[in-house]
């Protein structure tokens, strides 16, 4: 059964609600982390943000508490820790009874996330099974993996199947590409360039032509690219950069013609400047693209809007299509 993520202009959020109470959080999806964590009643106390009191253990008749301490780092920010619990949670309409997650007391933010990669992603021991992981195991789905499709860049709609696959809502068929291991939901990136799609006689540009490693994260915003590879492109769009981001003059390019072009192992997958840039005014546009230090790409949301997805992790593969 497709359920409905809300766009927050951030990230894509799924309701979860907790405890015998059903306390509900609007978790941040994240198929590049593993765990589902919450904010307790004293980290929400201490910190603004929170949507509700937080996760308090001893209001929920289900909780039971593992008597582990839990830890995570995301890049880019502080550490989050916390203790597990064992309590009922309910997702896509199932409810899953004594599910393991984290309650966070201390962090950088009380905004709840969602992991949905592999288990130990980013999490420490003990390890446990993660949302969908469990969702499998108490019968609610056959397989661990979920179809992600989330829409055009103009909508605030996006689409998430536990355990299924979506059959429309794309052009041509799924092909598969394989999961280089379980330390992330990646593939390879064959190459990519940029197709101005003949405006202004300019040249095509290759960004790319040697392998790397690809990482498919619905966390994350931006395509984010290693510092050579982000330099080129700001090279190729003359681009300066500035206080306002990577802002180029968008005017002199047909924003449906001219594209990004990727090739994973074979497969095409293009995303047109209007996905993955967005106006500032007129005839400027800010490009949704970053740089980190790193030997790997990481293909945010304004790339997943091109795409029709399905992560089918038990079998270590990436079904991929073009988006209508």
């Amino acid at each position: 059964v497709p359920v409905e993520l809300k766009d927050n202009t951030n990230a894509f959020m799924i309701t979860v609600d907790v405890g015998s109470q059903n306390a509900s959080f609007d978790c941040i999806i994240d198929s590049g982390s593993a765990d589902l964590w919450i904010p307790s009643d004293l980290f929400c106390e201490k910190e603004s943000g929170c949507t509700n009191d937080g996760y308090n253990p001893n209001a929920s008749t289900t909780a039971n508490a593992t008597g582990y301490n839990y830890s995570i780092d995301y890049v880019g920010s502080k550490g989050y820790t916390g203790q597990i619990y064992n309590d009922t949670v309910n997702v896509a309409g199932f409810e899953l009874k004594n599910a393991q997650f984290a309650s966070v007391n201390d962090g950088e933010t009380p905004q709840p996330i969602a992991g949905i990669g592999y288990p130990g992603l980013n999490n420490k021991p003990p390890y446990y099974k993660n949302l969908p992981q469990q969702m499998k195991e108490q019968d609610f789905i056959d397989n661990f993996g979920y179809g992600i499709y989330l829409d055009s860049l103009n909508s605030s709609d996006g689409l998430i199947v536990f355990g299924g696959v979506f059959t429309e809502g794309y052009t041509g068929k799924y092909k598969q590409l394989p999961i280089l291991d379980t330390s992330s939901v990646s593939s390879v990136l064959s190459s990519l360039y940029i197709d101005f799609g003949g405006a202004n006689d300019t040249e095509d540009a290759w960004v790319l032509q040697t392998p790397i490693r690809a990482l498919f994260d619905t966390g994350s915003t931006a395509l984010i690219l290693p510092t050579d590879m982000h330099k080129k492109v700001l090279e190729i769009l003359d681009i300066q950069p500035s206080d306002d981001g990577d802002v180029f003059d968008c005017s002199k390019y047909d924003q449906n013609e001219a594209a990004f072009k990727f090739n994973f192992l074979g497969v095409d997958i293009d995303v047109p400047f209007n996905v993955i840039s967005y106006p500032t005014n007129d005839t400027h546009c800010h490009a949704a693209v970053s740089a980190i230090d790193g030997d790997y790409v990481i293909l945010g949301e304004f790339f997943l809007r091109a795409t029709t997805l399905y992560f089918d992790l038990e079998n270590q593969l990436i079904s991929i299509a073009q988006a209508k």
